[in-house]
């Protein structure tokens, strides 16, 4: 009879523990897509990294080039009017306006910094016109010119599936929370049951610890998916270095994974040394 209730123990244990190991995986997955996948922060870190504004800046920068040999004026005010800086600006601007990703930032604040570029650049063509002595040009044919030269950079910077993405990170976002809502309560509930459900404490204490490793190891399973993904599937988007942003963002997406994978591990080994002492205590 009391094999019988033991085994009864163990069996209503181990249904706890495998519901508690279900709730921390979504908690777990749902936290790092809140802070990480569909964080449109996220997306504005990866398209402002240095490396994608500096291949924007020189990709604009020799079409002006371009444009100047074109016309037959010189380039001069190149490198003074088309800068890191004012790549970096309007960058930030469109992804945190297409995104709702600030409240600084709207969809039309591209078009007001875009506009102002453009007033910019002209300025310093104008002065670049004079230096060199060529005073013939109007000031229709020199804003049409500095317009191709905005126009060009706004073609390099508007991404066409940036609206499908925001909408995917919204939905992302709110099943993201709610399936967090859900599974913490799941998950405390089934730590309350496993603690107070009989039998030697250490034991309970370390059915939730394999609970929390198998969270763990669901987290590196979905790292290594996306990574195989990744690896396997190439990404077709002109020009590259907007490819190279999404690529960032993907990685920066696995680096929440990966620190909660690991995070999790780390509590699993707590427990497990928690576990340990409890049970020679018990011996004790």
């Amino acid at each position: 009879m009391a094999r019988f209730i033991t085994d009864s123990k163990m069996k209503y244990r181990d249904r706890l523990s495998f519901l508690l190991y279900v709730s921390l995986a979504f908690v777990s997955i749902s936290l790092c897509c809140i802070i990480s996948v569909a964080n449109p922060n996220t997306l504005v870190e990866a398209f402002t990294d240095s490396d994608t504004v500096e291949s924007l800046r020189a990709d604009v920068s020799q079409y002006a080039e371009d444009m100047c040999l074109k016309n037959n004026i010189p380039d001069d005010f190149v490198p003074q009017a088309v800068t890191y800086d004012d790549m970096y600006t309007l960058e930030t601007v469109y992804v945190s306006g297409a995104l709702d990703a600030s409240n600084q930032y709207t969809e039309a604040s591209f078009d007001i910094y875009l506009n102002d570029f453009t007033d910019a650049l002209q300025k310093k063509v104008v002065k670049s016109l004079q230096q060199n002595g060529i005073n013939d040009a109007s000031d229709e044919s020199v804003r049409a010119f500095c317009e191709d030269i905005s126009d060009y950079a706004s073609s390099r910077i508007d991404v066409s599936c940036m609206n499908s993405v925001k909408y995917s990170i919204k939905r992302i976002r709110i099943i993201s929370y709610v399936l967090v809502a859900v599974f913490c309560v799941c998950a405390v509930i089934s730590v309350a049951l496993i603690l107070t459900g009989g039998g030697k404490k250490y034991r309970a204490v370390r059915s939730i610890s394999y609970s929390v490793l198998g969270a763990s190891l669901i987290n590196f399973v979905v790292l290594i998916g996306i990574k195989i993904v990744e690896a396997t599937k190439d990404l077709v988007i002109y020009p590259l270095y907007i490819a190279d942003a999404f690529i960032k963002y993907v990685d920066m997406s696995c680096g929440a994974f990966f620190v909660g994978a690991v995070s999790s591990l780390a509590v699993f080994l707590t427990l497990v040394a928690v576990s340990w002492k409890l049970k020679r205590n018990e011996k004790d």
